[in-house]
């Protein structure tokens, strides 16, 4: 009988009586009712589900197993242009804090997501290059890649702008002949293995004076090193005949592919007043 009383009496008040739906909760050991129009009850956080459109701007969240100051009540709001998240009062500070969307997802998906909030678009478990399609993550095809570049192939890289670069990265080897202060004398030859495949663009000397040449010699790797009979220069061998510096791209009759892990010699042909000598070949990739 009191419960039904209790009942008629909360039923007469009009803010209870426009309510649509009750529901209970027990928290710290009591019984409360409550309508669940626009609040609910649970445990943990609430989830993004519930705050996610403008509609459910103003609904609240209690948490009943929070156990802190000002971490109970959560309000759904909206905290930028179509972005909705749920916020937790901020206490004597006036400071909310929001709480970004949370998202479930499987270890190894790839998620995309958009906007500060952290709003999930979607998810991608397989692996290869990513393009958005119709707002929804995807795997491009073949067909895409090539549209991004205007069709054909591209056998170096992609720009940033879609257009293929064949030739991005140059990079470089060489050898110094030092004297120790004396002059160098002619002919003396020094080794070393390039460790990549590129092709070579262009070359440069640098000496402290006089004049000097150059050649270039290179095998494949294997069990024995290049020789004058393996030049690659042809009639344009690198030479310095003033000045302290010259660089060329001149390569009429050179063999200009490298292959990863080639030999390469350099071999001092020709030498008159110089007592150090750098050359550095530019090979790009």
């Amino acid at each position: 009988m009191k419960r039904l009383i209790l009942l008629a009496c909360l039923l007469s008040v009009p803010a209870f009586s426009q309510c649509k739906h009750w529901s209970t909760a027990r928290v710290a050991g009591q019984s409360i009712l409550y309508c669940s129009d626009y609040r609910t009850m649970g445990t943990g956080a609430p989830g993004a589900g519930g705050c996610a459109a403008l509609s459910d701007v103003g609904k609240i969240y209690v948490r009943t197993d929070a156990k802190a100051a000002n971490a109970s009540q959560y309000t759904c709001a909206q905290t930028g242009n179509g972005v909705f998240a749920w916020e937790l009062p901020g206490g004597n500070a006036g400071t909310g804090t929001v709480l970004p969307e949370t998202a479930t997802y499987i270890p190894g998906d790839l998620a995309v997501f958009k906007n500060a909030a952290g709003t999930l678009i979607g998810t991608v478990s397989a692996t290869g290059v990513l393009k958005i399609s119709g707002s929804q993550p995807a795997l491009a095809t073949a067909a895409d890649i090539t549209a991004l570049y205007g069709g054909g192939s591209c056998a170096g890289y992609l720009k940033s702008d879609g257009t293929c670069d064949t030739h991005p990265i140059t990079r470089g080897f060489g050898y110094s002949f030092n004297g120790g202060g004396s002059a160098l004398t002619a002919p003396q030859t020094g080794y070393l293995t390039v460790p990549y495949a590129c092709t070579i663009a262009a070359w440069t000397i640098a000496v402290d004076a006089g004049t000097a040449t150059v050649d270039v010699w290179k095998v494949a790797t294997g069990t024995a090193i290049p020789t004058a009979a393996n030049t690659i220069t042809a009639s344009a061998t690198p030479a310095i005949a003033s000045g302290t510096a010259l660089r060329s791209t001149t390569l009429t009759g050179w063999t200009t592919a490298v292959a990863a892990n080639d030999i390469v010699a350099f071999s001092l042909t020709a030498a008159s007043g110089v007592s150090f000598l750098n050359i550095t070949v530019e090979c790009a990739q």
